[in-house]
């Protein structure tokens, strides 16, 4: 009796939080193939981890505090684009220039 994804995604969706991305796509290849003699190679996808988000239409609503904690998350996961948003919303509210820097540093 789990829930769907769909049905996790309607209702995050109905709190601002929207799905972002899937983490280490997993699953098998059908009985008898072999893919470079790996049972587990990855054909069919059948399980993995997602990320969720706050809505990014939302995000400028964010404090401080929340917008930094999601672009060092969203960092830390693999999404420096993400990053960057939250960062360039940070600067806006506090005339800055720390995505600029992130930038400098992280995406050479």
């Amino acid at each position: 009796n789990q829930p769907l994804f769909g049905d996790i995604c309607s209702f995050l969706d109905k709190k601002n939080i929207m799905f972002h991305k899937f983490f280490r796509l997993s699953g098998r290849s059908l009985k008898p193939i072999k893919i470079d003699n790996d049972v587990n190679y990855a054909i069919q996808h059948l399980w993995s981890d997602a990320m969720f988000i706050k809505n990014i239409l939302v995000i400028s609503k964010l404090n401080n505090s929340q917008l930094l904690k999601l672009s060092i998350l969203s960092y830390i996961y693999g999404s420096p684009d993400l990053t960057v948003f939250c960062l360039l919303k940070f600067d806006e509210k506090n005339k800055t220039n720390v995505a600029d820097l992130f930038r400098e540093i992280n995406l050479k």
